[in-house]
């Protein structure tokens, strides 16, 4: 079981968005021997804001463009291959914001980690990643993240999983 997020910061008592469970698979070998832990979750945190007018950290959904937000992913690997898989593997973690309506929005290389394996089962990831104030532009978004393992060539793993925040509304004050 995963305990908690790390690295959120004093505001994170206050203002915790949303929580979701990551949906997973993995076909690396028997399950018993390479489980990406279910309980993987990710969360969004919405960050005090920078302009005039005070931000609202009570409203969950409606964040202002002036206000950044911190996105932490945490998940688990357990299981004996987990140790004899090579330190060269990597993580990924792609954000993604789909603007409702008018097309997609790009937040370019901001939504992207990388995280080194680390052949430990068991080992708990926790990572945060930050979006800067003014980098979403207004609009209504549902927010994804999706995560994959790579090989030391940059090649997917059959290793995936995803979990949905679901709709914000980013909004200039």
């Amino acid at each position: 079981m995963l305990n908690g997020f790390r690295g959120f910061g004093a505001h994170a008592k206050n203002n915790f968005i949303m929580t979701a469970f990551m949906n997973v698979e993995e076909t690396l070998a028997t399950p018993a021997s390479f489980r990406l832990n279910a309980g993987s979750v990710v969360t969004l945190q919405e960050l005090p804001g920078t302009g005039v007018w005070p931000a609202d950290l009570s409203n969950d959904r409606l964040i202002q463009t002036n206000q950044g937000v911190n996105i932490g992913v945490q998940w688990s690997v357990a299981g004996p291959l987990v140790a004899l898989l090579s330190g060269q593997l990597r993580w990924k973690i792609n954000l993604y914001f789909e603007e409702m309506g008018v097309g997609e929005f790009d937040i370019n290389t901001a939504g992207v980690r990388f995280v080194n394996y680390v052949p430990i089962s068991g080992h708990a990831y926790n990572v945060v990643v930050n979006i800067p104030a003014g980098m979403v532009t207004e609009g209504l978004y549902d927010i994804s993240v999706q995560l994959r393992l790579y090989d030391g060539n940059n090649r997917p793993l059959p290793v995936a999983g995803f979990g949905e925040l679901g709709k914000f509304q980013f909004y200039n004050a």
